[in-house]
């Protein structure tokens, strides 16, 4: 028999995993001086069913949302491809951003 997650445990266990999913690719590309800022807490209150993500790293900030849905299928791990085409999205956007100010 297998244990499914409650859907409060899926989403914090999803979240947490979304968030290091972040954390690590930004590393990788080099990003070291992050900070990840969430919605999760008040989330009922401004958009329903969504997360909103900001990312800040080495002086630039982004932004990328999850449905709850998304959030919730990444308990496990993060391996949706919307998740992670999300994910991409979000250290391209950083990366260019840092690429436009070292042309100035």
């Amino acid at each position: 028999m297998q244990v499914t997650p409650s859907s409060g445990d899926a989403f914090v266990s999803g979240l947490r995993n979304i968030r290091q999913a972040i954390e690590s690719r930004l590393k990788a590309c080099g990003i070291e001086n992050l900070s990840l800022g969430d919605t999760a807490e008040a989330c009922t209150a401004v958009i329903p069913g969504m997360v909103i993500i900001d990312v800040r790293g080495d002086g630039r900030t982004a932004r990328v949302t999850f449905t709850r849905d998304e959030v919730e299928d990444c308990c496990r791990c993060v391996d949706a491809y919307c998740v992670r085409a999300k994910i991409n999205h979000l250290v391209d956007d950083l990366l260019s951003r840092s690429q436009a100010e070292a042309a100035i």
